[in-house]
């Protein structure tokens, strides 16, 4: 049966934001067709005339299409910032009365807000409950209820280590496992639409809102809305977490973008940017030309124009001319330095390519006295510096890069390769996470750490990152790996042979 899916889709978009293009069309046909026979349906027509008027029938179709993919400790890395940096520093500013308030948006059926409990009973202990209040909301009624009875199947724990999950979970039957009461009883649950007009009040005055991977099912539109509704929920100096795929396309400037351990994160700040502190005057006894008003003057009858005044306006019309004919040959000379300063670069790529580093970098520093802007000159010149073993000196070169554009993917790579050559592999990792906040698709920084797990014997991590390659290399072009000059130490054709390996070995060695 074909369904028109164009009114549902905007009933659904209208009501809770949520849209549905491309392969997810799929599965909300699908949905619609598993609740119209549920209902005993068969017009969609009707169905949908059912749908806008049934506002329970509406929740039970939400509820399917939402998928609820997550699992215990995912992205551990926000989990280890919040209890070795976000927690110890809420507690020294404030009253011990006051607890530290967290919210888990868009918890599904309830992993991530049970994470963050059992991640402040690890550091604080049961004790450490009391100064903060979890709670966990979605859209989802069946899997708010879900997760009220903290009961969970088996592939949820793919990042609990047997011991957490002995400690925190009791095993019920052959393949499912219930979070333990003294866990259970510090989270709270509540359904909620993040898409609604007026947030309820325990919402108001978070200090951390975690919101991962929940804005991929929006529009931009929606996301930025609901971004900015979340960011008035916090108090002052608060946090909001997105997922590390989600974290640039909100960086809209509603809260800071920064940076801790390696981890980019939100927060809520009084200080405004200098631009919004500028404010334009005007001179009411001197207006500019945007202030002049007509003047009962104007409506005057016209002057004749005189000899004089002839003479004066053709004389301004030469000097027009002749600056303008004086500008088109300034832009000649400007487009012609521009051209020779990138023939310039062009002969010291081909020297760097031909190794013949010290003249390269001889012409590069010529490019770079004219252009100090010209970023691929920094780049190729780091990359040699990295190949000439002078990686004090390409760090320097890459730091100075960062300063002119902060968000360069090539800078924090060759950085992350720099630490990870001076065996400094806390330091690579840090550069090679922040080069997939930026491009999460970044298949050669997910490499790169898989080859430090495997150095440091975290062959779970390892393998990991060699499986996220692959799914990576699917999906895409292997040759989109980030690097402008740096020559990589592998053949490319034999990447994913390569990875399919080292997955094996270190799966021998797992058994």
């Amino acid at each position: 049966m074909k369904i028109d899916l164009a009114p549902f889709k905007s009933l659904i978009k209208d009501r809770c934001g949520l849209h549905f293009e491309d392969l997810r069309s799929a599965r909300l046909a699908d949905g619609i067709c598993s609740r119209m026979s549920h209902n005993g349906m068969e017009s969609h027509v009707k169905y949908f005339d059912h749908l806008v008027s049934d506002n329970d029938e509406f929740h039970c179709l939400v509820n399917i299409l939402t998928v609820n993919e997550t699992y215990f400790f995912r992205e551990p890395a926000h989990l280890d910032l919040l209890k070795k940096k976000l927690i110890p520093e809420l507690l020294a500013n404030r009253n011990r009365t006051d607890r530290i308030k967290v919210i888990s948006a868009g918890c599904s059926t309830g992993e991530e807000p049970f994470s963050i409990a059992m991640t402040v009973i690890d550091k604080y202990g049961t004790g450490g409950m009391s100064f903060l209040s979890i709670t966990g909301i979605d859209i989802d009624n069946d899997a708010i209820s879900k997760a009220e009875k903290g009961l969970f199947p088996s592939h949820s724990f793919r990042g609990v280590s047997d011991q957490q999950k002995e400690k925190y979970f009791d095993k019920v039957g052959s393949n499912q496992y219930k979070i333990k009461s003294h866990i259970r009883e510090h989270v709270t649950f509540r359904n909620c639409n993040l898409l609604d007009d007026e947030y309820p009040e325990y919402l108001k005055d978070s200090d951390i809102v975690f919101y991962r991977n929940v804005s991929i099912y929006f529009e931009p539109a929606v996301q930025k809305e609901i971004f900015c509704r979340l960011a008035g929920m916090l108090k002052e100096d608060g946090y909001l977490i997105v997922s590390s795929t989600e974290t640039l396309s909100h960086n809209i400037g509603v809260l800071s973008l920064i940076e801790q351990d390696g981890i980019f994160l939100y927060r809520k700040s009084v200080t405004l940017p200098v631009n919004d502190r500028r404010k334009l005057s005007v001179n009411k006894e001197n207006p500019g030309p945007g202030n002049l008003t007509s003047s009962p003057a104007g409506l005057t009858k016209t002057k004749k124009i005189t000899q004089a005044e002839r003479s004066h306006s053709a004389n301004v019309l030469r000097s027009y001319h002749s600056k303008k004919a004086e500008a088109s040959d300034r832009e000649y000379k400007v487009k012609r330095s521009k051209d020779e300063l990138h023939l310039l670069f062009d002969e010291a790529l081909l020297l760097a390519k031909n190794k013949e580093y010290r003249d390269s970098l001889n012409r590069i520093d010529k490019v770079l006295e004219q252009d100090r802007s010209f970023i691929k000159a920094y780049m190729l010149k780091a990359s040699i510096l990295i190949n000439m073993s002078q990686t004090d000196e390409a760090k320097m070169v890459c730091l100075h890069v960062m300063e002119i554009e902060q968000w360069y993917l090539e800078v924090y790579l060759l950085l992350g390769l720099i630490e990870k050559r001076l065996n400094n592999e806390d330091d690579a990792l840090k550069r090679f996470r922040e080069a997939l906040y930026i491009q999460p698709s970044c298949w050669i920084a997910h490499f790169y750490m898989a080859e430090i797990y495997w150095q440091r014997e975290e062959l779970e991590k390892a393998c990991r990152e060699y499986e996220i390659v692959l799914n990576i290399l699917k999906k895409g072009d292997k040759s989109d790996h980030g690097f402008t000059f740096f020559p990589l130490s592998f053949p490319l054709e034999q990447l994913a042979q390569l990875c399919t390996h080292n997955l094996a070995e270190l799966r021998k060695r797992l058994r």
